[in-house]
């Protein structure tokens, strides 16, 4: 359901959602995940709530 870019530490889901992975300082981990684009996503289709924990899963996988 994924399509991930390592280089950009991006991921687009089939639903349009676009996940990132970027610095910030003000956390101790130093990374945040930011989910874009949920607003486009047919939430009659998809899970919202699917697609955030997934999104956090590849991020702790390392994927992106």
């Amino acid at each position: 359901m994924w399509t991930t870019d390592p280089a950009s530490r991006t991921a687009v889901h089939k639903s349009g959602a676009i996940a990132r992975v970027s610095r910030n300082v003000a956390n101790a981990s130093g990374e945040e995940l930011t989910i874009d684009n949920l607003a486009q996503v047919d939430s009659g289709r998809w899970s919202i709530a699917k697609i955030l924990e997934q999104g956090a899963q590849l991020k702790a996988e390392g994927a992106y």
